[in-house]
């Protein structure tokens, strides 16, 4: 999952906790970003598996993509 932190009805971070919570999504990566990247210190805390700011989204969003693919198949797991 790519999740913007400032969505209109809830809170990206929230949300990224909701889904790394629950046995059907939790194991699903999920990046953050944010224009903000002071908020980069609260995405540990939400349990995402890394921050993007906005500024720089569609080369370092496609990087890590990538990493987070590549730690799957790493481990062995599945989607």
């Amino acid at each position: 999952f790519v999740i913007d932190i400032r969505l209109p009805d809830i809170n990206g971070l929230e949300l990224c906790s909701w889904l790394k919570s629950h046995e059907s999504s939790g194991h699903i990566p999920v990046i953050v970003m944010s224009e903000d990247s002071y908020l980069k210190v609260l995405a540990p805390s939400s349990h995402a598996d890394d921050f993007i700011d906005h500024d720089k989204v569609m080369t370092e969003l496609i990087e890590k993509i990538n990493d987070c693919l590549a730690d799957i198949r790493a481990d062995g797991r599945a989607f």
